[in-house]
């Protein structure tokens, strides 16, 4: 499988063995794992997202982000040191943040963030977000387990998976990612602005409460004009090419377990579940039919 050209120009087609060295793992995600390593000849430190790729469609998930990455140089985010795919498994380089995740260190608090250091945090989020935003990324997931930290003090962004890339200077984009599970109904304006483009959006008018009231309704024998846009969705998620079906299934293959092993990929089946989908045994046997004539 190729590495798909030229959307993947930063990333070197060689083993990162050869100049890297595997020290700890630090973490592990729906993606697959995070290591510290070691480079060979330098000393030099970084963390390894390691992310087994069997499939096209997850190799180019991770082109915008890569790309994002090297545009953006700023002490308030992670630091794009290298990448490389090799043996159908994609190595993303970033800087060591050994202070852990803001996840961690708010968990660490009995009584929570101080007032200052909140005040010092966001401040710092800011920056990135303002810095990014003018360099590449249009949009940046920020949440606490997702942003790491240095052991100066520095918090960095690193959810940029989510991200859209601005080519042009100036350019900016009228579609609108979120969850009403994390926003305040005021900040979803474009719900109610015409310009927006309804088919990027999370929610619509018709069901202001996403997926699963829509999901709902249509079990129930509603059908409306935003059926085409979420059925899309679903399939995008849960299809035959879904992103987190084939997530899922190579989770199972590399673990050798059963479709219905619920020890294998916990996570990625709570989102499919939310998607109102449960993978079956047909579903998987298919994708183990169909990986074994790519072999």
């Amino acid at each position: 499988m190729g590495a798909g050209g030229g959307k993947l120009r930063h990333v070197k087609k060689e083993s990162p063995i050869n100049t890297w060295m595997l020290q700890e793992t630090l973490g592990s995600g729906s993606y697959g794992k995070v290591h510290k390593v070691r480079n060979r000849a330098t000393g030099e430190l970084a963390a390894a997202k390691v992310a087994p790729i069997q499939a096209q469609e997850e190799l180019q998930n991770f082109a915008t982000e890569i790309e994002i990455l090297t545009s953006c140089k700023h002490r308030n985010i992670t630091n794009f040191m290298d990448a490389y795919y090799n043996n159908n498994e994609l190595w993303i380089l970033l800087e060591v943040c050994d202070a852990g995740s803001l996840a961690e260190y708010v968990e660490k608090q009995p009584t929570g963030l101080p007032e200052d250091a909140m005040e010092c945090i966001a401040h710092q989020m800011v920056k990135g977000i303002r810095f990014s935003c003018m360099a590449a990324a249009s949009s940046i997931a920020i949440s606490t387990p997702a942003t790491p930290s240095s052991l100066d003090g520095m918090a960095k962004l690193a959810g940029f998976g989510v991200s859209a890339f601005n080519k042009q200077d100036g350019a900016k984009r009228n579609t609108f990612v979120g969850s009403l599970h994390w926003m305040a109904p005021e900040v979803i304006v474009c719900e109610h602005d015409r310009k927006a483009k309804c088919d990027s959006l999370w929610m619509s008018n018709i069901d202001p409460f996403g997926w699963f009231q829509w999901y709902c309704r249509f079990y129930l024998g509603r059908r409306s004009s935003d059926d085409a846009r979420q059925i899309s969705r679903a399939k995008k998620c849960f299809g035959e090419t879904g992103r987190w079906r084939i997530n899922l299934c190579n989770k199972i293959m590399r673990a050798s377990g059963r479709f219905d092993d619920t020890r294998v990929g916990p996570v990625v089946r709570q989102t499919l579940l939310h998607w109102g989908h449960e993978l079956t045994k047909r579903d998987y046997d298919k994708h183990v039919k169909k990986y074994a004539k790519k072999q």
